[in-house]
């Protein structure tokens, strides 16, 4: 009999050991399916022999039938289930329950009876009465995609839990030597690449390689794959085997080109477009091209108020917010179809349209205002960046601010775009409403402090008229918004009122038109005043400025002939000047020799030669020399010498 017990018991070592091949769950842990766990139980209430019966009840009132082992004394640890005892003078204490590889994730509470057992029998009292049970799973994967390194490795972490063998999960990692063998890869839609071999020799070429981090994160790491190859573009969807038990899907991308791929296309692109619209305006040269101090205006003319030839805010707000809102759409749409390898057309963020749409009533109310009640002042001459903040060359609060939170808008939202990983954008920015509201009361603050400010003084023309006779030199000015009570400069160096009359002799400047856009009496479009015994410094190319009481001002330049110097040949039929401003379209005339035509050649500004018409007698000694120009400024020299 005792021949026959030690036969039996090695024959249900043998049947024990070969139903145990799932690794070992200890007590207390989350377990996958497939995992052996041992359940303890009073000796009395078990044979070594007997079957058993398994029940696992779960949580959601499904019954999934198991199997179970009993098992022998001295079982320490979950791993012991592996190891029956050899020996029939163990004492029997326990189970060693397989959890089925189908099982479902859920908390089930073990039932355990002998198969003997009649209808009513209470179940054997085990510890633990209960097991969760979850299968690995993916929860994320960091980054989503993988840029191409210069040693050829791709490199993410794979995020979940479940990645760790039973036995593993209560030894120390560096203590765990065989565990990276139990987990794979395999792609559910393409090949899988080969394993790399074991970790410490070289990895093939083409084949991929896992680590266990811990349990719940995975290194996934590819090594020399082909660019060309079908792992590269686009999402693909793989599962990760723990011990043959699959995760759920997730999907990674490999991306042949640099991280900054994204953004150096975006510029790239933007710019691309910055071309196209300076080569139409190149193409509409009459109506684009501007010409202000001798300098040509082609893309920046976008940004010009042509009344003042300054920049307007409104209008560069408007295409400043519009190229952000490019720039950032590229950096998405290159995102999402390069990297991401998506074919869906990118959304635009919400907000954004809100921010043009607040931009382009701006320009209408800002013209609109304009319009009604007069330009602002000009400044200083030609288009300079204080005129983003500056109306007449006099900083504006409400300019100020509005610039402020134009750039601190656009620097944030471009900023934003910029460091979003192009492997998980899926937006651009949104903006947020309060950033709205503020930007749209950042816009009425721009207007209502262009509506409630006086309009500034333009200058379209400076027509000067110097009477060499009278001693007397007549501004005539054109333009809009010139007050009669303006102060008048001429290089920084004040003309003062006192001295100034207009065409009726009155005291101070005179209106000759009104401004129509104007109510104001004090303002008109043309303006003029004279300036008795006016200074030499006067004569020549100087800047003018006009500045309005409430100290905006328009800065012209104008230039009037100057004459220091005339000499007249008798034998070469010449009259040669030398002074300031000259030019071939003067008139010049002699009382001996009628009227003179322009020599070009070696003639310039300060120094101008006419050759005369009339041949000159040998009597004329002297004679007198008229020199006009088209405004009617007149110079009139008496008794010149007659060289030879």
């Amino acid at each position: 009999m005792k021949r026959f017990m030690i036969l039996l018991f090695l024959g249900f070592s043998a049947v024990a050991a070969a139903q145990l091949q799932g690794p070992a769950c200890e007590s207390g842990q989350t377990c996958r399916p497939g995992d052996v766990i041992n359940v303890g139980a009073d000796a009395a209430s078990i044979s070594l022999g007997a079957s058993y019966s398994v029940k696992l009840n779960a949580s959601k009132g499904t019954v999934v039938d198991a199997s179970a082992v009993a098992i022998s004394a001295k079982v320490s640890k979950a791993t012991d289930c592996a190891r029956p005892a050899a020996s029939v003078k163990d004492t029997p204490v326990g189970f060693c329950v397989v959890l089925p590889g189908k099982i479902a994730d859920d908390t089930y509470t073990i039932q355990i009876k002998p198969t003997s057992a009649k209808p009513g029998d209470s179940a054997i009292d085990i510890s633990p009465p209960q097991v969760v049970v979850q299968q690995p799973s993916i929860a994320a994967v960091s980054p989503a995609g993988a840029f191409a390194e210069a040693d050829g490795t791709n490199s993410l972490d794979i995020l979940g839990s479940g990645f760790l063998r039973g036995q593993d999960r209560a030894v120390r990692p560096e203590d765990r030597k065989e565990q990276d063998k139990h987990v794979t890869l395999r792609f559910t839609e393409i090949g899988t690449p080969a394993l790399c071999p074991d970790a410490g020799t070289l990895p093939a070429a083409g084949c991929y390689s896992l680590t266990v981090d811990s349990d719940k994160q995975v290194t996934l790491a590819f090594h020399k794959i082909n660019a060309g190859s079908n792992l590269f573009g686009g999402k693909k969807s793989f599962v990760i085997a723990v011990d043959g038990v699959d995760t759920n899907e997730s999907a990674l991308t490999l991306i042949p080109t640099s991280a900054g791929m994204p953004k150096t296309v975006a510029v790239v692109g933007f710019l691309v477009i910055v071309l196209v619209v300076f080569l139409l305006l190149r193409g509409g040269e009459g109506a684009t091209k501007r010409t202000l101090n001798k300098k040509d205006y082609w893309l920046s003319v976008l940004f010009f108020d042509m009344q003042t030839n300054s920049y307007s805010l409104s209008k560069c707000q408007f295409y400043a917010w519009t190229g952000a809102a490019i720039l950032g759409y590229l950096y998405l749409a290159v995102s999402k179809s390069f990297i991401q390898g998506s074919g869906a057309f990118p959304d635009i963020p919400p907000g954004l349209p809100g921010i043009l749409m607040a931009s382009v009533g701006t320009v209408v109310v800002s013209n609109g205002i304009t319009s009604a009640k007069g330009n602002k002042g000009a400044g200083n001459p030609g288009p300079n960046l204080s005129d983003f903040i500056a109306s007449g060359g006099v900083v504006a609060p409400d300019r100020l601010q509005f610039a402020i939170w134009t750039i601190i808008g656009i620097g944030t939202f471009l900023s934003i775009v910029f460091q979003s990983d192009p492997r998980n954008l899926t937006d651009l920015p949104t903006i947020p409403s309060v950033f709205l509201q503020l930007m749209g009361i950042s816009s009425a603050g721009y207007l209502a402090g262009k509506l409630a400010r006086k309009p500034g003084p333009t200058l379209a023309a400076i027509n000067v008229r110097y009477l060499a006779s009278a001693n007397t030199m007549r501004f005539e000015l054109t333009g809009s918004g010139l007050s009669k009570s303006a102060m008048f400069s001429i290089d920084d160096a004040q003309i003062f009122p006192d001295p100034l009359f207009g065409d009726t002799n009155q005291k101070g400047p005179q209106i000759l038109k009104a401004d129509p856009s104007i109510t104001d009496p004090d303002f008109g479009s043309v303006l003029t005043f004279t300036v008795p015994n006016p200074p030499d410094t006067y004569l020549g190319e100087h800047n003018f400025t006009i500045t309005n009481p409430d100290a905006q001002k328009a800065v012209e330049s104008y230039q009037v002939f100057q004459v220091k110097k005339i000499t007249v040949s008798r034998a070469n039929l010449t009259i040669t000047i030398d002074g300031a401003c000259l030019d071939k379209n003067l008139t010049v005339q002699c009382s001996a020799g009628g009227t003179a035509n322009p020599v070009e050649a070696g003639s310039s500004c300060q120094h101008f030669v006419w050759k005369l018409t009339n041949a000159l007698t040998d009597a004329t000694t002297a004679v007198t020399v008229t020199v006009k120009d088209s405004a009617g400024s007149t110079v009139e020299v008496r008794d010149i010498a007659v060289g030879a």
